[in-house]
């Protein structure tokens, strides 16, 4: 499992009454993010600390990996779909730039 989830992420899924099924929450994630950037990356280099429903978390990005892409971050969606079932949307999305934008006078 070193190769897949931090020390972090397993002392956090550890805490849940089913720590197995926080795992595969933060797994789906992972997966998710790995085709959306359509190249494999380090898995370590990603980290999702599902919330205590298993139903949203916190998506951390390591800046390597967001070098790697340029403009664009990563977010995450998770979804309870059915009993035993989770869902996980990962897109890209383009990062605002860092210009502010000026309003007319």
């Amino acid at each position: 499992m070193p190769f897949v989830f931090t020390k972090r992420e397993l002392s956090h899924c550890e805490k849940f009454l089913d720590p197995a099924r926080a795992l595969c929450a933060s797994f789906c994630i992972k997966e998710g993010l790995f085709k959306a950037l359509g190249k494999p990356y380090n898995f370590t280099d990603c980290e999702f600390f599902p919330n205590i429903s298993v139903t949203g978390g916190r998506l951390c990005v390591s800046q390597r990996l967001l070098d790697k892409r340029g403009t664009m971050r990563p977010a995450a969606m998770l979804f309870d779909a059915a009993p035993g079932h989770i869902t996980a949307i990962v897109y890209l999305m383009k990062q605002p730039s860092s210009t502010p934008i000026r309003g007319s006078r």
